[in-house]
């Protein structure tokens, strides 16, 4: 970043404050002392950005002592056209289905006592031929269980007698690429620029509970948070001792979520509407095999004619209280995070 860019930054700074509509280049040229050119120029060349937000982090916000965690999540933004990099169609939570558009994938680093986040970097997410290739496979696959559901016949289940075992395959998906790029730069530039930083955990939400994910949390020492669907298989751990013959057993008998036992009974609360209940153990869920998880289960009852439904959320620290992995804020959103509405800022 040299003088002259610094420069075209601050003022480029100052136009989207100015910009009261649609916000494009075009539109910030309007009320910038530089030409639309100047700004094509200025985006063309690759600016070191998580370096730079580190820095500004490190200079303005960063005290020894402070806790942080790393959140991580998707953002797909809608776009019209067919030039653009990386258009495709992702999945929106907000339509609630694939649009075309683009997609980043984005990391932020939240002060637990501030309660505050800070971004750090982006990742666009780009589909290649093989992403192509499964995808289209996926809707076929689909298609002929619809068609088979509408004749009423069925396959075979199970694995055909005879057919070897499988090496379970590596997560290839253009996600996971993304991921895996952004998290490693990200993590070698703090360890150079933030080396006192107290980092612990990893907040995703549950697109991001599987065994991949926990691992590239671990090898940077971190500690995985996220949650499971509602009627995720738990198994509780095997108690029985080893009978002396074949390998010993892990898994338990299985959970059954709507009648845990009240000595697992952490905490509760109730309002007009809702009645509210954490419970917490440890269990072992197939989705993560091998990794025994501290389950932390939200208990939601309707007061007004008593249905129940289940959150359940996840973490491989095993030390960690249950309200630091699931906690309950004041508008009745249910969040995992470390504190009471943690205020995230949009990418």
């Amino acid at each position: 970043m040299t003088a002259a860019n610094i420069k075209r930054l601050a003022d480029i700074l100052h136009c989207f404050y100015c910009v009261r509509y649609g916000t494009t280049t075009r539109s910030l040229s309007r009320y910038s002392r530089y030409s639309l050119r100047s700004f094509f120029r200025f985006l063309k060349t690759a600016h070191p950005w998580i370096a730079i937000r580190l820095s500004l982090l490190k200079t303005f916000v960063f005290q020894e002592g402070q806790h942080f965690i790393v959140a991580a999540d998707e953002v797909v933004e809608g776009k019209s056209g067919k030039l653009s990099h990386g258009l495709s169609r992702f999945y929106s939570s907000i339509a609630g289905k694939p649009i075309p558009g683009v997609c980043f994938f984005g990391l932020s680093l939240i002060e637990v006592g501030q309660r505050c986040s800070y971004f750090i970097g982006a990742k666009q997410v780009v589909y290649n031929q093989q992403d192509q290739q499964r995808i289209a496979e996926q809707k076929a696959k689909r298609k002929a269980g619809k068609e088979r559901a509408a004749q009423g016949t069925s396959i075979q289940k199970g694995r055909k007698k005879g057919s070897p075992n499988k090496a379970r395959p590596d997560n290839n998906t253009a996600s996971f690429r993304a991921f895996q790029s952004l998290w490693q730069e990200t993590m070698r530039l703090l360890k150079q620029y933030l080396p006192l930083l107290q980092l612990t955990h990893l907040v995703a939400d549950s697109a991001y509970s599987t065994l991949d994910y926990l691992k590239l949390a671990n090898e940077q020492g971190l500690y995985l948070i996220s949650r499971l669907a509602s009627n995720a298989a738990l198994y509780q751990l095997h108690q029985e001792p080893y009978g002396g013959k074949g390998r010993k057993r892990i898994y338990g008998s299985k959970w059954k979520l709507n009648e845990i036992d009240s000595a697992y009974l952490k905490n509760s609360r109730q309002d007009n509407a809702y009645r509210y209940s954490f419970y917490q153990f440890q269990a072992y869920s197939k989705s993560i095999p091998g990794i025994k998880l501290n389950i932390v289960v939200l208990k939601t009852i309707r007061l007004q004619d008593n249905k129940e439904s289940n959150n359940v959320f996840f973490s491989n620290d095993l030390t960690a209280a249950a309200d630091r992995i699931g906690v309950l804020n004041g508008d009745g959103l249910l969040r995992f995070a470390f504190s009471n509405r943690i205020r995230f800022s949009r990418c």
